[in-house]
């Protein structure tokens, strides 16, 4: 399984950047799964698996729960879900698309990050600052916001090539 982490403090614009990379993924999508589902009360966090190219693809933006709370899973539950997907599927290879919260102090972050990378191949994508507290609509935010998406769609397209020539080998 291959996963594309996008890094950055809470409340810096991971999700909306995932929502923007979601709509890109939808209009490439190739099979309805019927897999999509909101991950909070306040239906801000999603989750969501396509198809594409004969390759699953999970993305999800509920990436501040380390810890598990409020009814809440953590990144590596949603992460051995998708895994899941790809074995249910008749072992097709899965794609994660996925968000973080990263907080370079705590030590459970680098264990985190440890798990993962032993786990997975793993692309990180640092967030890029559009901000705090600025209106979504602000040229800041939205610059940040595309080129963050931009980054991760080409990463994305990188690691569906790889894939699909694994998948023929």
């Amino acid at each position: 399984m291959k996963v594309i982490v996008l890094t950055g403090p809470s409340s810096s614009g991971k999700t909306i950047t995932l929502k923007i990379v979601y709509e890109y993924l939808k209009e490439i999508n190739e099979e309805e799964t019927n897999s999509f589902h909101y991950l909070d009360s306040a239906k801000k966090d999603f989750y969501d698996v396509l198809v594409i190219k004969g390759i699953i693809v999970v993305i999800f933006t509920q990436g501040d729960y380390i810890n598990k709370g409020a009814g809440r899973k953590t990144v590596l539950e949603l992460l051995e879900e998708a895994e899941n997907e790809g074995k249910v599927r008749n072992g097709r290879p899965v794609i994660v698309v996925c968000a973080y919260s990263q907080d370079t102090e705590s030590d459970r972050n680098c264990k985190f990050f440890e798990i993962l990378k032993s786990k997975y191949q793993i692309e990180t994508i640092n967030k890029t600052d559009s901000g705090r507290g600025l209106r979504v609509n602000n040229p800041k935010c939205v610059n940040a916001n595309t080129n963050d998406s931009d980054e991760i769609k080409n990463a994305f397209d990188k690691l569906l090539k790889e894939s699909q020539h694994e998948q023929h080998d």
